[in-house]
């Protein structure tokens, strides 16, 4: 019984922190690469902007800053970036009314 219930709770767990097979390679592959580097300098998050499903990476390890904050469309395309000053023809600054992240992929818990 006592093994039923470990297996349980590791089957559990596992399903909870791991990212969920709707997310593309490219993020579990982000994902697996600041597990492996023991890094907590970026936040991975599920959102939807404008409608669509997209990917905000947070880097943690900067002040505030123009690349700190970054949207990425699910196939990996840079979309816009928070705090930007962009000049002709850069990546435009996101819009803060679109977006709605619904949860944190990395890091778990």
């Amino acid at each position: 019984m006592r093994k039923q219930l470990m297996t349980i709770a590791c089957v559990a767990l596992l399903t909870q922190c791991a990212p969920a097979a709707d997310v593309p390679a490219w993020v579990r592959k982000a994902i697996a690469d600041q597990e492996a580097s023991g890094s907590r300098s970026l936040k991975i998050e599920a959102c939807t902007y404008d409608g669509k499903t997209v990917y905000l990476f947070t880097r943690l390890d900067v002040v505030q800053a123009s690349d700190a904050d970054t949207l990425f469309s699910s196939d990996g395309q840079r979309l816009c970036g928070f705090g930007e000053f962009a000049a002709p023809g850069a990546p435009r600054a996101c819009d803060a009314k679109k977006l709605a992240c619904q949860r944190t992929l990395y890091p778990a818990g």
